[in-house]
This record gives C-alpha cells, sequence and structure tokens, in this order.
C-alpha cells in the first residue's frame, strides 16, 4: 500500500491511497508519478469543498435574510401601532423572544400571522 497525503489546507485532511497485490511493487518512479497525481486531486477536492463552503454560506445568508424579513415586517407594525421608534421596536420584540423562551424571527412572525389573517412572511430572492 501506498498512502499519499492531500494538502488541502488548515480545516481539511485526506490521503490518496493505493494498493498492490504484493509487497514492494511501488518502484520510486511510480511513488512520484503517484504524488503528482495527489497534488492534482488536492487541486480539484480544494476547488470542490470550497464550492461546497460557498453553498453552505449562501443558504445560511438566505435562511437568515428570511427570518430578517419577519422581524423587519413586525418591528414596522409595532413602530406604526405603537408610535415609536425601531429601536424601541426592536426592544419591545427582543422582549417577548425572552419572555416566551422563543427565537426572535417566531416572536415577529407571530405578530405578522396575528394581524395579516394567518397569511406568512415571503421573502424574494433572484438566483
Amino acid at each position: 500500500m501506498l498512502g499519499v497525503p492531500l494538502s488541502l489546507g488548515a480545516d481539511s485532511a485526506a490521503a490518496l491511497n493505493f494498493f498492490a497485490t504484493e509487497a514492494g511493487l511501488f518502484s520510486d518512479e511510480a511513488i512520484k508519478e503517484a504524488v503528482v497525481f495527489a497534488n492534482i486531486a488536492a487541486d480539484a477536492l480544494r476547488i470542490a469543498l470550497r464550492i461546497a463552503a460557498a453553498d453552505t454560506l449562501a443558504e445560511d445568508l438566505k435562511a437568515a435574510m428570511a427570518r430578517r424579513t419577519a422581524i423587519d415586517l413586525a418591528c414596522g407594525m409595532i413602530m406604526a401601532q405603537s408610535h415609536c421608534t425601531q429601536d424601541e421596536a426592536f426592544a419591545f420584540l427582543q422582549k417577548a423572544s425572552q419572555n416566551r423562551n422563543e427565537k426572535l424571527h417566531a416572536v415577529a412572525e407571530g405578530i405578522i400571522t396575528g394581524t395579516n389573517r394567518g397569511s406568512a412572511t415571503t421573502t424574494f430572492f433572484q438566483d
């Protein structure tokens, strides 16, 4: 067996393993070729990891934006009803969230659906 580590960066690790039917079959030339192949594979894997991380980040940001839409709408409703500032409306939401032990966006959704005849908020994204 010949194991060649792949250089992927600080937060990832991998190795490329080659197997032979008998011991001692990997010559110096075969080992050099395996190292070259491993470097090429590491480049491709680093790109794939970056793409996966970017996709995860994009999904996380979309989810955060969708939650933020509900929070902003609820703040606007509170501001209109209570004649207060945005900071005061947000503080009201935070206090309600803490008192109910619910996520802030869940409290905001509850305010919106309660005053909007059960209709939920939607956030529009263009991909």
